[in-house]
């Protein structure tokens, strides 16, 4: 193309040619020169020319044809000058020759017209030639005659011209040419001409072309053959020209080449491909009919095991393989059946089973749809003749394992549920099949007949007799399934009657001797559980006890390990069993058979270390034997604590009866603990394992606190005291073996708990056990429960305590003063000092220990407030029990250690709070300490009459000393002016006429006889100087001269005569000195012995006798009240000061001791209300401490009558001056007797005297602290049923004896009408019989206790709720609780925020009593109390609970008082606080400072 006309072509054109979318052009075809034969050539060809000549130019041709394009006509020109020596006359070689001629011809020619648009220009020639085919008939031209069909068919893909003559040809030249071996050559061009020209092949020559290639197929041995007909044949299936004529030549070659491994592909992609078509489902039809036929069922006939094998293959490959044709529709249960009979079992082949094995294995696989019951059946049928085939013929034990497969399978779908088959039929397979099976097969037919079993029961027993008899034959089954079966045969024993059961399956078949190990000890397990039965009778029991007890004597190898194991935990179990709902026979004889093998186990050298969880398991079981009140036997659960006794088994101990002596009903079986205690006892001794010795003793204990099981088993008290001692001592082996088992501190325990045994114990076991929990002391974990324990023994085991009291001491003084002993330390010192026996004979050194123990808990840097309180009071309290010639002694080393304590690291001194509170609890003792040191008084002074009497018109005032010290002076003195001889008014009158004095004398007798309502009218007109004859009862001294006469001084004038009732202006002298200490009041009456006038010509003193006749009136007085109290005293328990615990009798010390009788023993000890000794009011002088009565109004004198004046004195040749008068017109001056005793007292601080105003009424609030500690706590009766019912147990007006012996060893029943308030801690109790006639007291030298007993208050009847009872123990903190409910208290049981703990008391038989703590969290956490309850003997009870509850109502105390802001020791600490607040509020409200001279005035 030129460039112009590239520039004129458009742009789409050039884009289309770019891409080849532009206008097509047909291919160029090259130009062939064609080759024209010379004239030459075609004449030597011809018929004139010799056949040599002519053979020899056809061979020159030959190259020529092949190589170039003949002119056209060439090729028929030599066609027609050499097709006449193809005459047979010319022989085989020129036919042969000028066939290959025409053969070379026709294929090269051809070659060169490949183009579809060009005529064919040898289509005549092809036609002659094919004709010429058909004329050639011999046999010898047969190759080259198929030679040329191929040339001129192009292999059979062009048919032009002859196409309706060349299929009938090829039909009947098929055999010649198949017989002639012509197969390779031939079946590719028949393929050809099938693919590419089926359109004019016919019906007849479509079978006749596949029924020559089946008969190739089937008859030849050439793999080649046989793969081209195969593919001859595919291509008919493929191209559709199938017909049904065609299955029985096709089906059946198929199945016969299909087993041929080279064959197998191209055979199956042939059924394939036939059974994809539409005669798919005849096809399946013809192969079961073929599996159908007897005919072919012949094992001598390889060909029809062939056909069969094949078909089964095509069946099952078509409808269940992976590759199976999807549009077959044919079910399983339509054609499992011919495979059925194709397995005919007497006559099939093994191939063939194999090859219905591989179906099945396609039909069963994963993921297969599901299946009939038809399908299922047929399945299993199968499966059953599958299973028949010997493992001697060929391929076998292949075939074997295959359906075992399948019968695995098969049954995996039944677990699954996807087997809608007869599982009857199923498991017979696995049975006849049993010894091939695996063991989840046996399992499942093991199961299967199980439940086959219980549709039948009343043939159970002999199905299951038939199954143990041939599944617990080793042969037959494994261990596991032996398991198995015993573990059904267990699970449903309840199928029959326990005789039947035992006689007729477990006895004959059931032998736990001659079995696996594994399967023995199922074995034992399964006789244990049917000794559970209720129904068993007692022979079959005695033989199933036999066998289990073979077992246990057997011996100790390790292939019987496995038995022995279970026989002890079936035992173990079963007695548990029966004794919680059971036959007792049988739990006594099992026990029996425990305890003798426990005890077997120790006695036999050493035990394998496989056994020790056997013994294990036995120490578990025995240890948890307990007793109910009622003597029922029963077990404790070691995980929850809960006890289940039994109803028909008891102990063979009673209280008040020897062992095994006690009658019982026929049907309560009675149990001796004897042989388990021995055991238990063996096993302690001779036990190797540390967990086994760690299990026993942390168990004996809590089997120690029955006392019934352990005195009914009569154990070695001495022997196990001897063992624990031998492991204390220093036994290096058996050290190590506890310390191995568990800690040391696992002794302790079982020491604590034998120190209840006191009537049980010989005479050198206490000893031993003291001796035990004395080591236990440096022992951490055991120290607080050894401690505890001492408490207890010290209660109980008073002589051996006593023999061991002083090394005791001292290891306790030696121990580190640590907060987890603490509060158990305090609690030993505390019972220790209720028991005088024990140190009634100790010196200054057991005292110095008593306090080197204690002191180190008073340290509040260190220890809570309550551990600090607690060890304050026993330090008082024991100072107080010592003797007085051990106190000076003692009091320097208790200062000096408080005082050491205070002085401590500095790291104590950073909280100032604890300083401070440190040096005031110093103070509070050394207070005490400085005041009992030399000498014991009371706590309280109380006024007697003659006091009274003398200072009843005194002044009193008050000062505030330092050292904590508040001094009160009261003188005595009188109201009157003194007038003449410095007498008053009155007394003037009596002493100037004898007649006077003899009237006075008439007037008195008379007065006497009057009633005695006239005699108090004119008492109360009396002067108060009279108050001696006005007292009741009060007895007329004999009258003498030295009574009724006194010589006057200065003059010899009348003597005036002064009467026995003299005036207190008389007694001027006498002044009484009260001290208040934080620890105490102490008051002092004294008399001055110097002359109160002595400018005075007089003196107003007076003989001795005279003032005995003063106070010989006032004792006259106050001991006729004295024996009315006391003989109203002694018919009742009066309220007396308790030293020790209630069995202990007092002793009768000097009254000088602290810890005798005490002054406030015979009268009440609290203080009026009014003790404060107002200064300057003589009403106030301490009337409250007497019941006199007040003085009356005459007796007193307006404040006119107080003003100082002259006061003449008669006969007197001195004259008073106004001052003189003044300072002794009612007595001496408070402050008088003051700087006589406390002037110059070497202080810092100056003594501070308390004015008249408010800061006075401190005085009176300090007296409201008492000087002794006061508890008030409720006690309360819980009755059987009454647990948690708050009115009933309110309600309860009494309770049992043991309830009442708790009482009186509790406390003192006093009357209530008989106490004073003022005098005696009530608690809030009122005497006027609202809340009772009586209540229950308690105390010692330095506390009170009151009791709100509520069986001692009266029902309000129209008070449902007993609120007049609650309104007392609902306030009180803590309650004492009676338990005899059985079931655990609860606090909240009594409604209430204020109470806080509970002291549970729960008794138990003989005579002993659990004591528990239940309360608030915070509360406990201040008593760490024991975890487990304490166990005490009634013996102990009430000073164990008394002293608990105690220190529990102080815990409480702390705790409530904490919650407010404040702390609380004792009161003794908050005396001395509010002397120290007192002492500030004066400092702040002093005046100006003055000299130091006039300081303390």
């Amino acid at each position: 193309m030129s460039k112009n006309a590239k520039d004129k072509e458009k742009p789409l054109e050039r884009f289309k040619s770019l891409f080849g979318l532009g206008k097509a052009s047909l291919p160029a075809v090259p130009r062939l020169e064609e080759h024209a034969i010379d004239l030459e050539v075609l004449q030597e060809l011809g018929k004139d020319c010799p056949v040599a000549q002519r053979l020899k130019v056809i061979r020159d041709l030959t190259e020529v044809v092949r190589t170039r394009r003949l002119a056209q006509g060439g090729a028929e020109s030599l066609y027609s000058l050499t097709c006449d020596l193809l005459h047979p006359a010319h022989g085989t070689e020129v036919r042969h020759a000028v066939l290959n001629f025409y053969c070379t011809l026709v294929r090269a020619q051809m070659c060169f017209f490949t183009c579809p648009t060009l005529r064919d220009p040898l289509d005549i020639i092809r036609a002659h030639c094919f004709n010429l085919v058909l004329d050639l008939a011999l046999p010898e031209d047969l190759p080259l005659r198929l030679e040329l069909v191929r040339a001129l068919t192009d292999n059979g893909k062009c048919l032009n011209l002859f196409e309706e003559q060349a299929g009938a040809f090829l039909v009947k030249w098929m055999p010649e040419v198949l017989s002639a071996g012509r197969a390779q050559e031939l079946l590719p061009l028949l393929v050809n001409v099938v693919r590419f020209n089926s359109s004019f092949l016919d019906r007849t020559t479509i079978m006749g072309f596949v029924q020559n290639t089946c008969i190739l197929c089937c008859r030849t041995n050439l793999e080649l053959d046989v793969q081209l007909g195969l593919e001859l044949l595919d291509s008919v299936v493929g191209y559709g020209m199938v017909s049904a004529e065609l299955l029985g030549h096709l089906v059946p070659t198929a199945c016969r080449t299909v087993v041929v491994a080279p064959f197998s592909e191209p055979s199956w992609r042939l059924m394939r491909n036939l059974l994809g078509t539409h005669l798919g489902h005849r096809t399946i039809g013809y192969l079961c009919r073929l599996l159908e036929d007897r005919s072919n069922v012949c094992r001598s006939n390889v060909c029809d095991t062939t056909l069969l094998k094949g078909a089964v293959f095509f069946v099952g490959a078509a409808l269940w393989s992976p590759k199976a044709v999807g549009s077959l529709q044919h079910t399983a249960a339509g054609v499992l059946p011919s495979l059925g009979r194709a397995l005919d079992s007497g006559s099939a082949h093994p191939s063939v089973a194999y090859e219905a094995a591989v179906c099945l294995q396609w039909l069963l696989a994963e993921g297969a749809p599901p299946l009939g019951p038809v399908a299922w059946d047929a399945i299993l049928n199968l499966l059953a003749t599958l299973l028949t085939f010997p493992q001697g013929q060929p391929s076998g034990r292949q075939l074997q394992q295959m359906a075992h497969e399948l019968l695995t399978r098969v049954e995996l779908s039944y677990d699954q549920g996807t087997f809608e088959g007869s599982a009857t039929h199923l498991f017979e397979l696995v049975d006849q099949a049993a010894q091939l099976r695996p063991e989840t097969s046996l399992l499942r037919l093991v199961e299967f007949r199980i439940r086959q079993a219980e549709l039948c029961p009343l043939r159970w027993a002999s199905q299951m007799a038939e199954l143990l008899e041939r599944f617990l034959d080793p042969v037959m089954a494994t261990p596991a399934v032996q398991l198995r079966l015993l573990d059904l045969l267990a699970s449903h024993r309840h199928l029959c009657q326990a005789d039947e059961l035992v006689e007729k399956v477990l006895l004959p078949h059931v032998s736990p001797l001659e079995k696996d190990p594994a399967v023995a000890a199922r074995a034992v397990r399964l006789l244990a559980d049917v000794l559970l039965r209720d129904d068993l009778s007692s022979q079959n029991t005695a033989d199933l006890l036999d066998v289990l007890q073979k077992v246990l004597m057997r011996g100790w190898r390790p292939e019987e390990l496995l038995a022995l194991k279970a026989a002890v935990e079936g035992l173990c179990h079963l007695f548990q069993a029966h004794v919680r709902d059971g036959q007792p026979t049988v739990a006594v004889s099992v026990l029996q058979l425990l305890s003798q093998h426990l005890h077997q186990q120790c006695l036999d050298g050493s035990p394998p270390a496989d056994l020790a969880p056997l013994r294990l398991q036995l120490v578990q079981t025995l240890v948890a034997l307990r007793t109910s009140p009622l003597y029922q036997v029963g077990l404790c659960d070691p995980a929850t604590g809960q006890v289940t006794f039994s109803r028909q088994l008891t102990c063979s101990f009673r209280e008040g009866f020897p062992c095994c002596s006690s009658g019982s009903p026929a049907s309560v079986q009675q149990l001796c603990f004897r042989e388990p205690l021995d055991a238990l006892l063996c096993c302690l001794r001779e036990e190797t394992d540390g967990s086994v010795l760690s299990t026993l003793l942390r168990g004996l204990p809590g089997l120690l606190r029955d006392r019934a099981v352990v005195l009914c088993g009569r154990l070695s008290l001495r022997r196990l005291s001897t063992w624990l001692i031998t492991h204390v001592a220093g036994d290096r082996k058996l050290l190590d073996k506890v310390r191995t088992a568990g800690g040391e501190a696992l002794l302790y325990p079982v020491a604590s708990a034998l120190v209840l045994y006191r009537a049980e114990l010989d005479a050198q076991s206490p000893l031993l056990l003291l001796h035990v929990l004395e080591s236990g002391l440096g022992c951490k974990p055991a120290a607080a429960l050894c401690l505890r324990a001492l408490a207890l023994a010290a209660l109980e085991l008073q002589p051996a305590t006593a023999k061991i009291l002083p090394e005791l001491l001292q290891r306790l003084a030696q121990l580190s003063p640590t907060v987890a002993v603490s509060l158990p330390v305090l609690e030993f010192l505390a019972c220790l000092i209720r028991v005088p026996q024990l140190y009634a004979s100790f010196v200054a050194a057991e005292y110095r220990k008593v306090f080197a123990i204690a002191l180190p808990y008073t340290n509040p840097a260190r220890f809570s407030e309550v551990v600090v309180a607690l060890a304050h009071h026993l330090v008082a309290l024991w100072f107080l029990k010592c003797r007085v010639e051990f106190r000076k002694d003692l009091a320097p080393f208790i200062m000096k250690n408080l005082r050491a304590q205070l002085e401590l690291g500095e790291e104590e001194r950073r909280d100032p709070a604890v300083v401070k509170l440190q040096e005031e609890l110093l103070a509070t003792l050394g207070d005490l300490v400085a005041q009992c040191s030399f000498g014991s008084c009371g706590a309280q002074p109380r006024r007697s009459g003659a006091a009274m009497f003398l200072l009843e018109q005194g002044r009193a005032q008050s000062w505030l000393l330092p050292g904590h010290r508040l001094v009160t002076i009261t003188t005595s003195g009188c109201a009157g002016r003194p007038a003449r001889l410095s007498l008053c008014d009155r007394c003037a009158l009596f002493c100037q006429e004898p007649a006077l004095v003899h009237g006075a004398e008439m007037s008195m007798q008379q007065q006497h006889q009057q009633n005695p309502l006239q005699q108090q009218q004119q008492q109360r007109r009396r002067h108060q100087s009279e108050a001696a004859g006005r007292a009741s009862g009060l007895r007329h001294l004999p009258v003498t001269q030295d009574d009724l006469s006194l010589e006057r001084r200065g003059g010899g004038g009348r003597a005036g005569l002064v009467l026995r009732h003299v005036c207190g202006c008389w007694c001027c002298g006498w002044a009484e000195v009260l001290v208040r200490r934080p620890t105490g009041n102490s008051a002092w009456l004294l008399r001055l012995q110097n002359d109160l006038f002595p400018r005075a010509a007089t003196s107003t003193d007076f003989p001795l006798p005279d003032v005995a006749a003063i106070f010989r009136c006032h004792l006259v007085d106050t001991s006729d009240e004295t024996e009315s109290h006391a003989t109203s005293a002694s018919e009742r328990s009066p309220l007396r000061r308790t030293n020790s615990s209630p069995e202990v009798p007092a002793q009768d010390l000097p009254r000088c001791e602290r810890y005798d009788s005490i002054p406030e023993e015979s009268q009440p000890l609290r203080p009026p209300a009014d003790w404060d000794s107002r200064s300057h009011s003589a009403r106030r002088s301490l009337e409250g401490w007497s019941q006199a009565a007040v003085p009356p109004a005459s007796c007193y004198r307006d404040r006119g009558h107080t003003v100082s004046g002259a006061s003449p004195a008669s006969d007197s040749g001195a004259t008073a001056t106004t001052a003189y008068v003044d300072l002794y017109r009612s007595g001496m001056n408070p402050r008088f007797v003051f700087l006589h005793l406390f002037r110059n007292l070497g202080q810092t601080e100056r003594a501070l005297p308390l004015p008249e105003s408010d800061v006075e009424r401190s005085v009176g609030v300090f007296d409201h602290i008492l000087t002794y500690e006061t508890h008030r706590m409720g006690l309360l009766y819980v009755g059987p049923g009454q647990s948690g019912q708050e009115q009933c147990i309110l309600s309860n007006t009494h309770g049992s004896v043991r309830y009442t012996a708790l009482l009186r060893g509790l406390g003192s029943l006093v009357r209530l009408s008989e106490l004073d308030p003022r005098r005696t801690y009530l608690g809030g109790l009122a005497c006027t019989g609202e809340d009772g006639t009586h209540c229950l007291c308690w105390q010692d030298d330095v506390t009170q206790v009151v009791f709100h007993v509520a069986t001692l208050m009266p029902n309000v009847e129209n008070d449902r709720h007993r609120g007049n009872k609650k309104r007392h123990i609902g306030n009180d903190y803590v309650h004492i609780v009676y338990n005899e409910s059985s079931e655990p208290y609860d606090l909240a049981t009594i409604r209430g925020d204020c109470h806080c703990v509970c002291v549970v008391v729960e008794p138990l038989k003989l005579g002993h009593n659990l004591v528990s703590l239940v309360g608030k969290p915070e509360v406990l956490e201040l008593l760490r109390p024991p975890p487990e309850p304490q166990l005490v003997p009634d013996s102990s009870l009430a000073v164990y609970v008394r002293q608990t509850a105690i220190h529990a109502n102080v815990a409480c105390t702390n705790f409530h008082r904490s919650k407010a802001g404040s702390s609380y020791v004792n009161n003794w600490h908050e005396r001395l606080q509010h002397l120290e607040r007192l002492r500030l509020r004066l400092v702040e409200r002093s005046s100006e400072p003055q000299p130091d001279d006039l300081a303390d005035l």
